[in-house]
């Protein structure tokens, strides 16, 4: 990400001098929000794995421990909230992933604007 904002930096300054300073500069601080909203959401989903990896060990830990218990109802149990647990984090990554898709769609149609507007 920071090597986007760093490029989008440098296409902010060849541009600047080409076209009108205003229009640019709103351009300019719009994506650099949209690419630090991206980082963030980017950030966000890391987390999310983190904690889906977590689950999964719970899970494993708990399938161990259904052949040594012989209280398998609340084994069971617990492998249950496991899954929902994951399927949760499954959903909300996914989410992530869609915002982000969006975002980057967002400044692909930006930068296809400038482009236009430069010729």
């Amino acid at each position: 990400m920071e090597d986007n904002l760093k490029e989008l930096k440098k296409e902010y300054q060849d541009k600047k001098s080409e076209a009108d300073s205003r229009n640019i500069n709103k351009d300019y601080n719009e994506m650099k929000s949209l690419l630090k909203y991206t980082n963030k959401l980017l950030k966000d989903a890391e987390k999310n794995q983190k904690k889906w990896n977590k689950t999964w060990d719970k899970f494993d830990k708990e399938y161990q421990k259904l052949g040594e218990t012989s209280n398998a109802n609340e084994v069971i149990e617990k492998l249950d909230d496991n899954k929902r647990q994951f399927e949760e984090q499954k959903k909300h990554s996914e989410e992530v992933i869609k915002k982000a898709d969006e975002i980057i769609k967002q400044i692909d149609d930006k930068l296809t604007t400038l482009d236009e507007e430069k010729k």
